[in-house]
């Protein structure tokens, strides 16, 4: 059974917090921080089909890790993966908001993600990441062959809704409980990662 709570948030304090409070134990740790990017065409938005790690096989934006060597801020990490990945060129983001994906291991990946209409260059997908790549009217999103959770924030998403919030997994990524919080559209986030 999947527990989803979606609320109006009217003020986002603490949103990008860089540590995690863990409900289950009495410790704080940091998550992995991911990016994650979907690149957009009028109603359109362009998506890959993962070839490995979490959600291997199925369609989701373009993105990944957030490297401390190469990154100095979140935009920077997913300017550089959708480069690695499909070999655009990305020019302004507009942040749409964070969630942390927890698994049962108290391994918590924080995805922040961002979408644009300003890019160039010619799609190529990196058969490493990605095996195919398509353009969806973002009304007619393939959401039974996304994760589970994407269909808990996507449409949102892609709507202009900002989000935030926390997914828990099983192994097999089934959802154990979810809580986004939707921002409305007119509302700004600033993401500060340290």
């Amino acid at each position: 059974m999947i527990h989803a709570h979606v609320v109006v948030v009217r003020n986002i304090r603490n949103v990008a917090k860089n540590s995690v409070n863990s409900e289950d134990s009495n410790f704080i740790y940091k998550p992995n921080l991911m990016t994650l990017c979907f690149l957009r065409r009028g109603d359109e938005v362009l998506l890959g089909r993962k070839t490995r790690k979490i959600g291997k096989g199925l369609w989701n934006g373009i993105g990944g890790n957030f490297d401390k060597g190469e990154d100095k801020t979140m935009e920077d990490a997913a300017r550089r993966e959708v480069k690695e990945e499909i070999g655009i060129e990305v020019g302004e983001m507009t942040c749409l908001g964070k969630i942390d994906f927890k698994f049962p291991d108290n391994t918590v990946y924080r995805v922040v993600m961002f979408t644009t209409d300003d890019y160039e260059g010619e799609l190529s997908a990196n058969l490493e990441e990605i095996s195919e790549l398509k353009w969806f009217d973002k009304n007619k999103l393939p959401l039974d062959e996304m994760l589970p959770a994407d269909r808990e924030f996507v449409p949102q998403l892609l709507d202009g809704q900002k989000v935030y919030g926390r997914v828990e997994f099983t192994h097999d990524y089934e959802i154990i409980s979810c809580n986004i919080e939707t921002i409305p559209k007119e509302s700004d986030i600033r993401m500060k990662m340290r």
